[in-house]
Formats: structure tokens, C-alpha cells, sequence
């Protein structure tokens, strides 16, 4: 028995001093650089260049989703369509991208280059493309990554249809104009600072997502990221289980839902709902431009409206209490946990009922 102790004893130590080896070798083997996109990767060189003249080509298609590759967007100052791979290793002909006309569309097809190995620790075969668009090309775009990042520089233009996925890649964009945008994310963040569309679309996990001037009806959820809206115009759904929810400026009706999240609405002209379990609700509008519906269940109401509101309010609650700015105008019940009134004209309808929540009014 001691015997077979020691023999277990030295296969440890060797295993040990095997695998420290290899990973000094691996992080040696590394250098990084800042690449123009703000990114510190790995040492990488050109492996493949193709141009493609645009005409015919009315659709982007990338798939990467057999590799770890990241897309990166440019504006390009000559006539094609320039596509370029870069690698970290020396990568053979089977393992470069290919690109193919599929019809109207362009396909960029990664191929599946990592396999586990054991001394593989530190020396992932990765990479990323750089595709610039000419002046005047509006491609339709369709984006599939695993653990890649998709993003632009510049402000390229795109088609009727702009759909991005990615696994655990960050998405950022600064300029999206199209009629349907979809982006979808498990664990990346999702970042647009400048959003136009009839339908736009965001969802992740464990992402934020965070949006600037978005025009257009907005459907966003996450799990357990925040979401950011700071302004635009169009109608808002926005759900989150454990996120925070935060508004700014926005210019038309909203659907907010949380459960342990907050929800806040910093500024604007608006109307809507709001509901959320456990987290607080603050609403601050400018001009209140219809009816609002709030609930919560142990979450404080805090709202800030203009001192020439026209509203009536229905607030009802279990243990919580109301305190407006118009309490003159209202009825009470005796413990201060229901109250009811117009004031100002009473055209707008504020419904708010909580739990053990409080309810409290001030004026801008």
C-alpha cells in the first residue's frame, strides 16, 4: 500500500510540474497588442485577403458559429468589398475562412479550428475578420458568432434587415438604420449608440444592453443584465427578472416589468405601465400624455410630475402609504393606504398598488 501511495505521489508531482510547463510556455508564447477597436488581443498576422465587387450582392451573411473569430465593420474608400482574416496561428488552407455567392447574398463561413488537447492550455486558435463596405452598399445583415465580438467603426450603412447573434461576444454599433434589427446575446453586452427601425429587437442573459437614441418600436428583455435607454421616440417594452431598467427622454408609451430590479424613468414626455416585485419604481415625467398603470409588491412609487398635471389617481395598498403634492385634492382612507381624486382637470388616469409599498408625488 505505501508502495502504490508513492507511485500516486510522483504521478501527481509529474502531472503538476507538466501542466505548469505548459501554461508558462502558453502565456509566453503570447504577445498583445491594442488593436484599432480599443481591444487588447492577442499577436495576430494577415492569413487572408479577397475583394468581391458589390454588385449583384444585396446580403451579408456571416457564420461563425464553429469558431471563435469576431467581425469587425469598416467604411471603405474603394469600390469592392474587402475581406480580411486574421489569424494567431499558422493556419492551413482548410482552415481559413471562405467566402461564397449564394445568390443575391455573400456568405462568410468560419471553419471549426479548436479541438481539446491537453497541452493546448494558453494556445486557443482564434482570430477575426475585417470587412469594409463601399460608398453606396446597403447590404442586408446576418451575423452568427459564438465567443467572437461583432462591431463597426465608422458608420456603415445596411438594408432592410439587420439580425446579429452572438454567444458570449459583445455587439456594439454605432449607427443602425434598417427596418427590422434583431440582436441577440447570452452573456455579451449589446450596445447601439444610435438606433432607427420599425421593429427593434435586444435581448441577452447575463448582458446589459444599453441603447442611445433609439426611434422605432423597442422590445427589450434580459435575465439578469440592466438596460440603459437614454431618448428617442416610439413605443417601449422592456422586461428584466433581476436587471435594472433606466429610461431617459424618451417620447411615447412604455411597458416596463421587473422582479427584484428597479425601474426608473429619468425624463420625457410619456405614458404607460410599469410593474416589479420587489424593486423601487421612479418616474419622472415632463408631460404626462396619458394613463399610467404602476404595481408593485414591496417596491417604493416615486413619481415627479409638472405642477399642471391634469390627472385623477387610484392608489391602493396593503401597509403602504400616499403622499402627493395634491393631497388637499384627494380622499383618504383612515390609515392612509388607499386614496382617490382628481386634480387639474383629472384627464389622465394614474393607477398605483403596492403591497407594502409607498406611494410619494412631488412637482417639478
Amino acid at each position: 500500500m505505501r508502495t502504490f501511495k508513492k507511485i500516486l505521489v510522483v504521478i501527481l508531482c509529474v502531472l503538476i510540474v507538466f501542466l505548469c510547463a505548459g501554461l508558462i510556455l502558453g502565456i509566453g508564447s503570447r504577445e498583445t497588442f491594442l488593436f484599432r477597436g480599443g481591444n487588447t488581443l492577442q499577436s495576430y498576422e494577415l492569413a487572408m485577403e479577397k475583394e468581391i465587387e458589390p454588385e449583384g450582392i444585396d446580403g451579408l451573411e456571416i457564420q461563425f458559429g464553429m469558431n471563435s473569430n469576431s467581425v469587425y465593420f469598416y467604411e471603405s474608400e474603394g469600390e469592392n468589398i474587402v475581406v480580411r482574416e486574421y489569424l494567431n496561428f499558422d493556419a492551413e488552407e482548410n482552415q481559413l475562412s471562405t467566402l461564397e455567392r449564394k445568390d443575391s447574398r455573400l456568405l462568410i463561413k468560419g471553419k471549426r479550428r479548436n479541438t481539446f488537447a491537453f497541452i493546448s492550455i494558453g494556445n486557443r486558435h482564434n482570430g477575426y475578420i475585417e470587412v469594409y463596405m463601399p460608398a453606396g452598399f446597403k447590404p442586408e445583415l446576418f451575423v452568427v458568432t459564438v465567443s467572437g465580438d461583432v462591431r463597426a467603426e465608422g458608420e456603415p450603412a445596411w438594408g432592410d434587415s439587420f439580425h446579429v447573434s452572438t454567444t458570449s461576444g459583445d455587439i456594439y454599433f454605432p449607427t443602425v438604420s434598417s427596418k427590422e434589427v434583431k440582436l441577440s446575446s447570452t452573456s455579451g453586452d449589446i450596445r447601439l449608440e444610435h438606433a432607427a427601425g420599425r421593429s427593434i429587437k435586444a435581448s441577452t442573459t447575463s448582458g446589459d444592453i444599453s441603447l442611445g437614441q433609439t426611434d422605432g418600436g423597442l422590445t427589450v428583455s434580459s435575465t439578469s443584465g440592466d438596460v440603459h435607454i437614454m431618448g428617442g421616440e416610439g413605443e417601449r417594452s422592456v422586461s428584466t427578472v433581476s436587471g435594472e431598467i433606466h429610461l431617459d427622454e424618451i417620447n411615447g408609451g412604455f411597458d416596463l416589468s421587473s422582479t427584484s430590479g428597479d425601474i426608473a424613468v429619468a425624463s420625457g414626455k410619456s405614458r404607460g405601465r410599469a410593474n416589479t416585485v420587489s424593486g423601487d419604481v421612479r418616474i419622472f415625467f415632463s408631460e404626462l400624455t396619458g394613463s399610467l398603470d404602476i404595481g408593485t409588491t414591496s417596491g417604493e412609487v416615486d413619481l415627479k410630475l409638472p405642477a399642471e398635471v391634469s390627472l385623477t389617481l387610484e392608489f391602493s395598498s396593503v401597509s403602504g402609504e400616499a403622499e402627493t403634492f395634491f393631497d388637499n385634492a384627494l380622499s383618504f382612507n383612515k390609515r392612509g393606504t388607499h386614496a382617490e381624486g382628481s386634480y387639474g382637470g383629472g384627464d389622465n388616469e394614474i393607477t398605483i398598488s403596492t403591497v407594502s409599498g409607498g406611494l410619494r408625488i412631488t412637482e417639478w
